[in-house]
């Protein structure tokens, strides 16, 4: 059910930016730990990657494998060991700590995620010393990762002119010749983050089907068939027919759910699997139906994770063609074929203002083709400032749509944003459990409006929260001499 909060707090001075430190090392101690039998690293799945540390140490070995994982946009982390004592002087905690520190010094932006959830795994071998140093020491992330599998097990990415055909299925738009070599999806399933079963036909090729076409176009335009050639020499006619079978392959598994009015209540145990699925996160259309906004415009993440969310997007527009004057849209994909760029000047925004759904959807999909990775940040900032900028009237409503798990990397840009007069939501896309990155927190918390989650709706007043507290999910943020604190958050 959805949840409203209103905070009207008393403000005392003003407010500038900056963040305390968000995870600390003490607090992950801190947290219960989960007894379990050894890991096998072979039956880790695709989404989950190991950073292996030798017995009783914490320097990390395998370069190769740390540069890796730091590419991914990490939603979990697991620190595994033994419970082998060779001591009773023995301190594992003190050697967890070291091990989260040299992690830390790694990769700090790891530790300035609060929505990054944290597990103390201990492996039960007691007696023998052999097999605990034989056990997995070290890290375990998971990372959201959307793949195909082919019919030999091979894991094949999807790339952004794949998931736009997988879209354009849902959607029912036919699929241009060159997208039908690669991965031409008649059939997908409920959503494209879910494990199944179900099968996809790709690579068509042509079958012949033992009848022949009529020599009448009118009888043709009919669909009509004949078993023979016949005297007029009929053509013959011919089945397209899948060549290669492809499954889904990703991360989340099909749950029982339960449905409220246009979107999901979030009322049942997750499993693992199940945080990212099109069918879980409805927020999209959550915020669009029960929001009205004069003179706005939507300015929406479209990197590879969030084409879910672009489906849903594309959906509500179809269904309020002549009813929503939702017709402004800026997607943006983070630098296009020079991610990470320099600050403000990555480019990588598209506009289109038009009440034309084959016109949005163009520059949606040329957006997502334009892209092509980089980090985890996104320059959600810069994309803002360039949608207000393409604007010859003056916008009152600026909705942003973004992906949880990616921080905002232009930070720096936001006081630009102050000088502008307009009303922000953020629509935040996988808040797990409906706790949001403190970067979209203190986004609104110094330009004030509105945070959606499927969860719940937030409101904050940036004239009236110096010094206070308030609640977002299950975590519990200060605002004290202009800086955004987390000082409590319930364990998962």
């Amino acid at each position: 059910m959805t949840k409203f909060h209103f905070i009207i707090l008393i403000a005392f001075t003003s407010i500038g930016s900056g963040f305390a430190q968000i995870i600390t090392v003490e607090s992950i101690l801190d947290q219960d730990v989960e007894l379990t039998f050894p890991l096998d690293l072979k039956t880790l799945k695709f989404y989950q990657t190991p950073l292996h540390m030798q017995f009783d140490e914490s320097e990390i070995t395998n370069r190769p494998q740390m540069e890796k994982v730091k590419k991914k946009l990490i939603y979990k982390v697991e620190l595994y060991y033994s419970s082998f004592k060779e001591s009773n002087t023995f301190s594992q905690r003190r050697l967890n700590k070291k091990r989260l520190q040299v992690l830390r010094d790694e990769w700090p932006e790891l530790f300035d995620n609060n929505v990054i959830e944290w597990k103390l795994i201990e492996q039960v071998e007691n007696k023998n010393k052999d097999k605990a140093q034989r056990l997995f020491h070290g890290f375990l992330f998971y990372s959201k990762e959307p793949y195909v599998e082919s019919s030999d097990g091979e894991l094949i990415p999807l790339t952004a002119k794949e998931e736009i055909a997988i879209i354009k299925s849902k959607l029912g738009i036919p699929l241009e010749t060159d997208e039908e070599t690669d991965l031409p999806l008649e059939v997908v399933c409920d959503s494209m983050y879910t494990v199944i079963d179900t099968t996809f036909k790709i690579k068509k090729k042509k079958v012949y089907s033992g009848l022949y076409w009529p020599k009448n176009k009118r009888k043709k335009a009919e669909g009509k068939l004949y078993e023979k050639k016949g005297i007029w020499n009929r053509r013959r006619h011919y089945d397209r027919v899948a060549d290669t079978i492809f499954k889904i392959r990703v991360k989340e598994k099909c749950g029982s759910l339960t449905y409220k009015t246009s979107f999901l209540e979030m009322d049942v145990d997750w499993d693992e699997l199940t945080r990212f699925s099109w069918k879980t996160d409805t927020v999209i259309r959550k915020a669009f139906n029960e929001n009205t906004w004069d003179n706005a415009i939507v300015v929406q993440d479209v990197t590879g994770s969030m084409s879910p969310y672009l489906l849903q997007t594309l959906e509500w527009r179809r269904w309020k063609t002549g009813s929503t004057n939702l017709k402004h849209f800026s997607f943006y994909n983070d630098g296009d074929d020079q991610p990470d760029g320099p600050i403000g000047k990555s480019f990588g925004v598209y506009h289109i203002h038009s009440d034309n759904i084959n016109e949005i959807d163009s520059v949606a999909f040329y957006a997502m083709r334009q892209g092509s990775g980089g980090g985890v940040p996104e320059n959600d900032i810069e994309a803002m400032i360039r949608a207000l900028d393409s604007h010859e009237m003056e916008v009152t409503d600026l909705i942003l749509v973004v992906d949880n798990n990616a921080p905002i990397r232009d930070r720096k840009l936001i006081s630009k944003l102050k000088e502008r007069n307009f009303k922000l939501t953020v629509v935040v896309c996988g808040a797990y459990q409906g706790r949001v990155l403190y970067h979209y927190v203190d986004l609104v918390r110094q330009l004030g409006g509105h945070i959606i989650t499927i969860e719940e709706d937030i409101y904050l007043d940036a004239k009236k929260l110096e010094g206070t507290t308030f609640n977002v999910g299950d975590q519990t943020y200060e605002v004290k001499k202009g800086k955004l604190t987390l000082v409590k958050s319930k364990k998962k």
